[in-house]
């Protein structure tokens, strides 16, 4: 991280921006305080991520998540200055007036859109059921990166003119702006305000009634009280309270 920083503020002073007569170049894309705050809030949240990747390894719980999130909140704060998206789509258009398809390029810049927001969605809803019901410990930070991916696909979009209700001002600060810090608000908030994580159990330090077995992630279980299923989705070391009885028991993967 100290790195990526170094080499950001390595870039040439003179370049104040990352786009100039229609051409880019590497440079600072938006050299505004809010631009700054954006860039300082993406650091920060891969600092808080990276904290709860330490937490995880720590007490033996699968943290890779934390490692994505890490290196894509890293990604996209350099990206904030970098502005590589607009490299991307200059290096298109110049292929659709050299190939001869410039004619037909909203066709193509709405199909990439759609193409994107649709991986991003997917990659989401894969998250969603590696995570399991591990995912609610970190509620806040779900809801802001699930934020944050919207602003990402509405922020592309804007590259293709559907930027007219982002780019309105509130208070002197776009509306992309305001999306994307609370976005970035609410995954750093989420890493401090959060359930407590639950160590790997380990089955001779509970009695017979305190967990479950299953044979992998997802078979049906029974509360070893009364014999009531649970209505969410077996993760091995979650605990339940049975709807029913109350009692509270862990599910343990052999």
């Amino acid at each position: 991280m100290r790195l990526a920083l170094v080499w950001l503020f390595l870039l040439p002073i003179q370049a104040l921006a990352a786009v100039e007569a229609g051409h880019w170049h590497p440079g600072i894309g938006d050299p505004t305080w809010i631009g700054w705050v954006t860039v300082v809030a993406y650091f920060l949240a891969a600092f808080c991520a990276a904290r709860q990747y330490r937490n995880h390894r720590r007490l033996g719980v699968d943290g890779r998540f934390w490692l994505a999130l890490v290196l894509l909140l890293i990604f996209l704060g350099i990206n904030k200055q970098l502005d590589l998206q607009s490299w991307f789509t200059e290096a298109m258009k110049d292929d659709a007036l050299a190939e001869g398809w410039y004619a037909y390029r909203r066709y193509y810049q709405f199909a990439f859109v759609v193409a994107v927001g649709a991986g991003m969605v997917l990659l989401l809803i894969f998250l969603r059921l590696y995570l399991a019901n591990s995912w609610r410990r970190f509620k806040l930070t779900w809801v802001g990166l699930v934020l944050l991916s919207g602003f990402v696909i509405i922020r592309m979009a804007s590259f293709h003119h559907v930027d007219l209700f982002i780019n309105q001002h509130v208070m002197g600060v776009k509306l992309n702006a305001m999306l994307e810090l609370s976005a970035l608000f609410l995954i750093i908030l989420g890493t401090f305000h959060h359930k407590k994580l639950v160590p790997p159990i380990v089955a001779n330090t509970l009695s017979v009634r305190d967990y479950v077995e299953i044979a992998k992630e997802g078979d049906p279980v029974k509360c070893p009280n009364c014999g009531k299923p649970p209505l969410s989705k077996t993760v091995d070391g979650r605990q339940f309270k049975c709807r029913e009885c109350g009692h509270r028991y862990f599910v343990r993967k052999i």
